[in-house]
């Protein structure tokens, strides 16, 4: 927002999309992904994401064997 003005200005992406938080730090995510909703699993292992979302729910995932599901 412009406070002087009293305005919002438009958030420009950086490459790939990319909005980035200037209040959050580490705050990050695709504008398309808005629309698409990527699910956890694609969110926990995504470059974008994997910081901020879900980090409990990522590292229980690390632990699971994949032999050990069957």
């Amino acid at each position: 927002m412009n406070k002087a003005r009293g305005v919002y200005t438009p958030i420009k992406p950086l490459k790939g999309g990319i909005i980035k938080s200037k209040v959050l730090p580490g705050f990050q995510f695709r504008f398309e992904d808005l629309f698409s909703k990527p699910s956890p699993d694609e969110m926990i292992n995504d470059k974008v994401y994997q910081d901020f979302v879900l980090p409990a729910y990522a590292k229980a995932n690390q632990r699971v064997d994949p032999d050990q599901i069957h």
